[in-house]
């Protein structure tokens, strides 16, 4: 029987366009995704709703980098931090996100086209996935307007008489 620390995970090598050099990358955590949802959740909503859209149809390859460019333009910032949280083991984590802003577009579609590869293995894994996020988006949001409703005066979200 394996223990959990013997564990390997599972890594690729991305190269850096215009250099001898590559970053190695892995997939993401649960832990890597909550961060991401606490601190991207606009923007994560927009790349849920666009990937559920193309899923619902199976997405080729080529879709896929559709939604990666799509990414690319309205969320630098998530992009960014994608990278940097799958930055194997790196030891300056904020300094990896400044890089990671600052890097050439094809290197960071290539590296989130690698990230989601590592992430999910299968076209089954990405809907899973989508599914849970969806699910967990709708549950904070009901929680949310719930306690919007009990905090009004009237509990019901509309203004009390005065």
């Amino acid at each position: 029987m394996a223990h959990l620390s013997a564990l390997v995970v599972r890594t690729t090598e991305v190269a850096v366009p215009g250099g001898d050099a590559s970053i190695t990358l892995r997939g993401l955590s649960a832990n890597d995704i909550a961060v991401l949802m606490n601190e991207h959740l606009p923007e994560i909503l927009l790349a849920v709703g666009t990937v559920r859209e193309k899923a619902a149809s199976g997405m080729s390859a080529d879709e896929m980098k559709l939604v990666i460019e799509t990414l690319l333009s309205v969320a630098p910032d998530l992009v960014a931090h994608i990278i940097a949280r799958a930055s194997f083991r790196d030891p300056d984590p904020a300094g990896a996100r400044i890089v990671a802003r600052e890097a050439p577009a094809i290197f960071q579609i290539n590296a989130l086209i690698a990230v989601f590869e590592l992430t999910m293995h299968s076209e089954a894994e990405v809907k899973k996935l989508i599914e849970t996020v969806t699910n967990l988006l709708l549950g904070a949001t009901d929680f949310v307007r719930g306690a919007q409703q009990m905090s009004s005066p009237t509990g019901g979200g509309q203004s009390a008489p005065v």
